[in-house]
């Protein structure tokens, strides 16, 4: 569920929702500079962050597939999502230019002609351009009236109903229809076109997240629910988003300077590729950690350490104490004992030790939310299990390297936005 499915009117400008849902046949038709695109890819973000919370508050947890929203909750969501739709999508708005809005109309027309026929003609602002007549309307009105009796039908025909719908109209009218329309967009590449584009793009990055903590610390850091519990100024604010658009833009050019595309056939453990990615990610390491620790303040640091601590323990359980052995000066047999818990929980090999674990990678086998939500409970399970394993001195270690509890909800990092 999005802002944009449950607002009781169009949001404007129109199309913009298509932006702020990441409509990729829209972005690659509007052309946005990497700088753009990654503030809209933040903006996505922060509202989907905001939305989950604000309802998660309310009682109404989107995750759930399953989960059935009672009249209340819906209209709850509905006032939710409309306000923080309003609240986000202006933000969206702005950072494009006027012609990039105009043709984001002229795609959000065809979008709703296609999907509506007659319907669309009949819009308010549609049939005033058009300069409808009554007999038009009347017989547009007739047309949208057995289109919406019939659409649920088997073999319903979509494209016959828009021909009949533009038959009614004059050829001035075609004309002005056209230029309401502006060029075709291209349709979605399919087979062996959509193989080759898939094979230009460079890999997304949880492809690195295994020896790669730059990944998380970067694009955390950029996260406004992130910047607002460290306290850092707006200028701090800035230079974070800024960097987290830097390193995207430098990843990108690295996979692209190493020949390392997306195609997925090339990736296995210890493959050239997968030592071209590793290698890579070191570089990003090297680069990046040190421009994010000089941002922040050493409290600053302290706490956003504990919230990568927090994070690294959900999403990787036992393992998350590995990675902070010396810290909480574990021995070999309470090691032992992690590592045993953890290939339990995921059996396979873990990763180096004082590097940041990744989730299992990407393939045919991932399944959807339902099973995350289970490896979540899971993961918590197994959490649990391993802090018991500490003496009360390590416990005590472990709860000042955890800090205060933040909303982990509000971490995401989109693997690909565009190209990444």
């Amino acid at each position: 569920m999005t802002a944009g499915a449950a607002m009781a009117q169009r949001p404007e400008p129109p199309g913009i929702e298509m932006i702020i849902q990441g409509y990729q046949r829209a972005e690659r038709d509007l052309k946005f500079s990497d700088e753009v695109a990654g503030k809209l890819a933040l903006l996505r973000e922060g509202l989907q962050a905001a939305l989950e919370k604000e309802c998660r508050d309310a009682g109404i947890n989107l995750r759930d597939r399953s989960n059935k929203l009672t009249p209340e909750q819906r209209a709850t969501y509905v006032e939710i999502s409309g306000r923080r739709a309003r609240e986000f999508y202006p933000k969206a708005a702005a950072l494009l230019s006027p012609d990039q809005l105009k043709r984001l109309q002229q795609i959000d027309f065809q979008s709703r002609l296609k999907a509506r026929a007659a319907g669309a003609l009949l819009a308010e602002e549609v049939a005033a351009a058009l300069k409808l007549t009554n007999y038009q309307r009347q017989t547009l009105s007739s047309l949208n009236s057995e289109y919406a009796a019939k659409q649920a039908e088997v073999g319903f025909d979509r494209a016959e109903y828009l021909d009949k719908a533009i038959g009614v109209l004059t050829d001035e009218q075609k004309a002005t229809l056209a230029k309401l329309k502006g060029e075709e967009l291209s349709g979605r590449p399919t087979g062996e076109a959509a193989l080759a584009q898939q094979q230009r793009e460079v890999p997304p990055f949880t492809f690195i997240q295994t020896q790669t903590p730059s990944v998380f610390r970067v694009h955390f850091a950029a996260l406004e629910a992130v910047q607002k519990d460290l306290g850092v100024s707006d200028e701090v604010a800035r230079k974070l988003t800024q960097l987290r658009d830097d390193y995207r833009a430098t990843y990108k050019k690295a996979c692209q300077d190493a020949d390392v595309l997306q195609t997925g056939a090339q990736f296995s453990i210890g493959s050239e590729y997968d030592r071209k990615l590793q290698q890579i990610g070191r570089k990003l390491d090297e680069e990046f950690i040190p421009k994010v620790d000089e941002l922040l303040s050493a409290e600053q640091q302290k706490r956003f350490q504990q919230i990568l601590f927090q994070y690294l323990l959900k999403d990787r359980g036992p393992l998350a104490l590995v990675a902070v052995a010396s810290e909480l000066k574990l021995t070999d047999e309470q090691q032992q004992k992690l590592t045993a818990l953890d290939r339990e929980l995921s059996p396979r090999p873990p990763g180096p030790k004082g590097r940041v674990p990744a989730p299992p990678r990407p393939g045919p086998m991932a399944k959807g939310r339902e099973a995350a939500e289970n490896r979540l409970l899971k993961v918590r399970e197994y959490s649990t299990k391993a802090v018991e394993v500490l003496t009360a001195e390590q416990k005590a270690t472990f709860d000042t390297l955890k800090g205060s509890e933040f909303d982990l909800d509000q971490l995401v990092i989109r693997g690909r936005t565009r190209d990444t």
